[in-house]
């Protein structure tokens, strides 16, 4: 299985950071069929999620990340 590389990880968040949370919330399926594993991924796209009030995905993928991640 693959980790998600740094360099994307980053994107994303600086992507979040400037308010362009549609990017990645319009990449969420690639995203998620590459790292199904990948906290991180799902905690901005939870975050993303909630901004456009899809409240269950937005749950599903912080719920996910908590289960991956429980002490962060």
């Amino acid at each position: 299985m693959l980790d998600a590389p740094k360099e994307m990880i980053d994107n994303m968040i600086s992507l979040y950071e400037d308010g362009d949370i549609i990017s990645i919330v319009n990449n969420s399926d690639d995203l998620i069929a590459k790292y199904p594993n990948n906290a991180t991924i799902h905690n901005l796209l939870g975050a993303g999620f909630i901004q456009f009030n899809k409240v269950e995905k937005s749950l599903y993928h912080l719920q996910k990340a908590i289960q991956l991640e429980p002490e962060n």
